[in-house]
C-alpha cells in the first residue's frame, strides 16, 4: 500500500454580504453581492436561497441576491471537497 490520505471532514464556509451600505452589520443593504470565504482548494460549492431544498451551483468567491428579505437560515451554502465530503 502506498502512500494514503483519509479525509473525513470539510469545513463550513461563510457568508458575508460584500458591502453592507447601511447600518454596518444590520442586514440591510442596496447591494446584494454575497462574498462566500473559508472554501477549501478545488472544492465546488452551491448555495441555497430556500432553506436547503434546491441547491444552486457557484462560481468564483459571490453570488448575488435578488432585491427581497430573506429569513435567517433560508440563504444556505455547502461545499464539497475532492473526497467528496459536503
Amino acid at each position: 500500500l502506498g502512500a494514503v490520505t483519509v479525509d473525513a471532514t470539510i469545513d463550513a464556509p461563510s457568508l458575508a454580504l460584500t458591502t453592507d451600505t447601511n447600518i454596518t452589520d444590520d442586514g440591510i443593504t442596496s447591494n446584494g453581492e454575497v462574498t462566500v470565504s473559508d472554501l477549501e482548494a478545488d472544492a465546488s460549492w452551491e448555495y441555497s436561497l430556500d432553506g436547503g431544498s434546491n441547491w444552486i451551483a457557484g462560481t468564483g468567491t459571490t453570488f448575488t441576491l435578488a432585491e427581497g428579505s430573506y429569513a435567517d437560515g433560508v440563504v444556505q451554502i455547502r461545499q464539497t471537497d475532492v473526497a467528496g465530503n459536503v
